[in-house]
């Protein structure tokens, strides 16, 4: 990693910035970007459907989902993700605890309700 690999954490970038850093080709910059609780919908919402298995999990995993991100990370199957590591079990596991118990929708707790959910 660079040394400069944790600007994009930094809560007082411009949301351009963030944007930018978010369609980063370095998937530890992405990550940042996920990680940062300034980081604006728009970018949640690209980063959610991330082919980095450590991306999408390191956006549930700071609680900065919005509605709008949930469906396209629900609707992932594994084969969606292109580094397929221990990220992916905790991805599914973590989202449907989250679905459920986070106040959503209900069109959101349906998708992560049925056993087969995870394809």
């Amino acid at each position: 990693m660079h040394d400069y690999s944790r600007v994009p954490e930094n809560v007082n970038l411009s949301n351009e910035y963030l944007f930018q850093f978010s369609m980063h080709p370095a998937h530890y910059i992405r990550a940042a970007v996920a990680r940062n609780p300034s980081t604006p919908k728009e970018a949640r919402v690209r980063l959610a459907e991330d082919s980095d298995s450590y991306v999408s999990f390191q956006l549930q995993a700071k609680n900065l989902l919005c509605e709008e991100a949930l469906p396209r990370m629900c609707n992932r199957a594994i084969a969606d993700f292109r580094n397929s590591t221990q990220w992916v079990d905790d991805y599914f596991n973590n989202l449907r605890n989250k679905a459920l118990s986070g106040g959503y929708s209900e069109e959101i707790k349906r998708l992560v309700y049925f056993p087969d959910w995870q394809k």
